[in-house]
């Protein structure tokens, strides 16, 4: 039982040292083009998915309310989002991309895949789906407690 709950905690401590490592280097690639990591990751959802509400972004990206709004704020004074009155529902926003935004997207999009194709090396394609597999099960089971310990 102990090796057990040794080989979770180093599971844990690994991947948030991944989750920063990737957040450095994105921050560092991503400095030339004047974003950080999560400003490209909002940019990225859209770009992916314009039609998204603020709050299905909020979801995808697994941020709190607040902190997708500073992000938003942030690439509003950047000139990079609008916020435009959703015509359907006035208390909502909409979240436009500007041309801008638009010009950024080769340049974020190289350096994405130049850091995650980095991250991969030494995986075939094999480990990689089942490392995915085994992630996607992890992240499963810590959404579950966490509804549970919301009811």
């Amino acid at each position: 039982m102990l090796e057990h709950a040794n080989n979770v905690a180093q599971v844990c401590y690994y991947l948030k040292q991944i989750n920063l490592a990737y957040t450095r280097l994105m921050d560092q690639r991503l400095a030339d083009l004047g974003l950080t990591q999560a400003q490209g990751e909002v940019l990225f959802m859209l770009w992916q998915n314009p039609d998204l509400s603020q709050g299905q972004l909020r979801q995808q990206l697994g941020v709190t309310a607040p902190t997708l709004s500073g992000l938003i704020d942030t690439l509003a004074y950047k000139g990079l989002i609008e916020r435009q009155a959703n015509p359907a529902d006035p208390r909502r926003n909409n979240l436009v991309l500007t041309d801008r935004a638009q010009m950024l997207r080769n340049g974020y999009m190289e350096i994405k895949a130049t850091v995650t194709n980095a991250f991969a090396t030494g995986l075939s394609e094999a480990e990689l789906q089942l490392l995915s597999q085994w992630l996607k099960q992890l992240n499963h089971n810590l959404v579950d407690i966490t509804t549970q310990n919301s009811r």
